[in-house]
């Protein structure tokens, strides 16, 4: 096959073919960056899949969960000591003197009375749930957002209505001034009739 027929042959080929223009072209990249744009929001990190995912985990295995709720969340155990003191007096009759230590119990006899001191000593465990104590202070900080953002929103009313109750007395007075100024325009020819005779 010589050269020229196969350069006829390919312009042929190409005569039979579509040309793509440009507009098409452009046409089928906004469709390709649509269908991307589309994928990507389907897939994109939604906090509440996100959360509903770490549930589902933590569901799946619990000694996981329990393990890291401990570590993040650790028991805080606070220990106080407390002295615990009581007195009795009881009269003695019998008139001699002694002492005796039992235990923590000291007994002083004295010839007319006996002192009775007891020390308890109590010790008093606090175990504080710091997981509850933060999911609390989480609440407590959205509930003051919340408060602080309601009386923003209050102020800005409180105002708005004293700006429309001074405007509502200016329109007041202006009305009132309106119909004294069309009554004296209605009224002015029977007064004049009643005061040119005078």
């Amino acid at each position: 096959m010589s050269l020229k027929k196969r350069i006829n042959d390919d312009y042929q080929g190409r005569s039979n073919r579509q040309i793509v223009t440009s507009e098409q072209i452009s046409h089928w990249a906004y469709v390709g960056i649509i269908i991307i744009m589309l994928v990507l929001i389907a897939t994109s990190c939604l906090p509440n899949r996100k959360f509903a995912k770490a549930v589902k985990i933590m569901n799946d295995q619990p000694d996981q969960a329990a393990w890291y709720c401990a570590v993040k969340f650790p028991v805080k155990d606070t220990v106080i000591y407390r002295d615990s003191i009581t007195y009795d007096t009881i009269v003695n009759t019998n008139y001699f003197s002694d002492t005796t230590t039992i235990h923590d119990t000291t007994t002083i006899t004295s010839p007319a009375k006996t002192l009775i001191k007891t020390v308890y000593k109590v010790k008093e465990i606090v175990r504080e749930n710091t997981a509850k104590v933060q999911a609390l202070e989480y609440a407590l900080t959205e509930s003051t957002k919340i408060i602080s953002k309601k009386d923003s929103e209050v102020d800005e009313c409180r105002e708005k209505s004293n700006e429309w109750e001074k405007l509502a007395k200016k329109r007041f007075w202006w009305l009132l001034l309106l119909i004294a100024a069309v009554a004296g325009w209605i009224l002015r020819k029977p007064l004049m009739k009643i005061i040119k005779p005078i």
